[in-house]
């Protein structure tokens, strides 16, 4: 029996050896890891007097061992708000962590920066302390205000571009309202001078009143052109299923009729349905299929296209011909108002149609694009 106690003593004392060492490594370890962490860390009492502090801690703040450990939070004055010190202390005592607060700090040399601060009680000689580490956010919290600052520079901007795009559309309408009446008593007064004086005049003078009555009717073109483009940005969009392949029917049914001696072939695919506002993309298939038209008069034969495919995942739709087509070059360019690479001897038009087109697809939230080769056609593709 005194034997068995023995064995049973020495290996209770082994055993207790075992834990002692493995406490002793466990500390080691952690002291270790500690000290190596990447972020700063230190353990306090609850009244801010420093324990313990890592490397980082140190390297951060700027201060060396001596000038921190014994002393509170507060007397070396790390803390740029102390209220936040206060508050800190307060929401650990109520809930005994706290995760990811921003806090502003001070260095040794008065250097502010920003920290990530996360904290836990702990108990050391059945003391309550504070273990905590704080993460350098500094840069990040730069890099945040510059994005804020460039978000708030980008939003000024913005509001000054609709503004500026608001004045110039009521600008844009006032004219072209306003020109309407005084185009409307010249076509007026020239047709009444052809009327009442017109075997009174040489054939120059009426060819000059003819030439009058064709620039007040181009005019008044351009003018309903510019209407209808200031209108696209203020009207709102009345969204509904729109059957393009029936709307691109009747456009090209309606140009046979006034062009009956060309030989015309028109591929329109069938069931092209699409959310959109149907006004609005009349406007757009007229134009399009239009400028189709008018490119492709001085060939012997009349192709155009409606058909769709796919782009970027998209459903994409195209009108396409075989007229006089243009150089790539300027595929983006042919979208601006007023931008025409054709002259008027060769086609008539304003340079707004494209730009009506362009300014539709936006308001649908989707894209246009051209394709083209001189002499052999273009295709515009689009989303919606």
């Amino acid at each position: 029996m005194h034997m068995l106690n023995v064995k049973m003593s020495h290996m209770e004392q082994e055993e207790n050896e075992f834990e002692r060492q493995s406490t002793v490594a466990s500390r080691i370890d952690y002291a270790r890891l500690f000290h190596a962490a990447p972020v700063a860390m230190c353990i306090t009492t609850l009244g801010g007097r420093f324990i313990e502090v890592n490397e980082e801690f140190l390297d951060r703040s700027g201060y060396c061992r001596e000038e921190v450990i014994g002393f509170t939070s507060a007397e070396i004055g790390i803390w740029l708000d102390d209220n936040d010190r206060v508050r800190i202390i307060s929401s650990l005592i109520d809930k005994g962590k706290l995760k990811n607060e921003d806090i502003y700090f001070r260095d040794k040399n008065n250097n502010i920066f920003a920290g990530l601060f996360s904290a836990e009680l702990i108990e050391i000689n059945c003391e309550p302390c504070i273990f905590a580490f704080i993460t350098d956010i500094t840069e990040r919290k730069h890099l945040e205000e510059q994005i804020e600052m460039l978000n708030t520079d980008l939003m000024a901007r913005k509001m000054e571009l609709e503004m500026a795009n608001s004045e110039l559309e009521a600008f844009n309408y006032t004219v072209s309202h306003d020109l309407n009446g005084p185009l409307t008593i010249i076509g007026g007064f020239c047709q009444l001078l052809r009327e009442q004086c017109g075997p009174l005049l040489k054939g120059e003078h009426l060819e000059y009143l003819k030439r009058i009555q064709e620039g007040t009717r181009v005019m008044e073109k351009l003018i309903d052109s510019l209407l209808c483009f200031s209108r696209l940005s203020r009207c709102e969009l009345r969204r509904g299923e729109v059957d393009l392949s029936m709307i691109a029917r009747e456009i090209t049914d309606s140009l046979r009729t006034k062009a009956p001696d060309h030989r015309v072939i028109c591929i329109i695919a069938d069931g092209i349905r699409v959310d959109g506002d149907a006004t609005f993309l009349q406007i757009a298939l007229e134009n399009l299929i239009g400028n189709a038209w008018k490119y492709s008069s001085k060939k012997e034969e009349i192709f155009i296209e409606l058909g769709r495919t796919e782009s970027k995942g998209r459903n994409c739709y195209f009108i396409r011909d075989k007229g006089a087509g243009f150089d790539n070059i300027y595929a983006e360019t042919v979208f601006s108002p007023f931008k025409r690479l054709h002259s008027d001897r060769e086609f008539a038009g304003h340079g707004i149609g494209l730009a009506t087109v362009s300014r539709i697809i936006q308001r649908h939230g989707g894209e246009i694009w051209a394709e083209g080769k001189v002499g052999e056609g273009a295709t515009f593709y689009f989303t919606l």
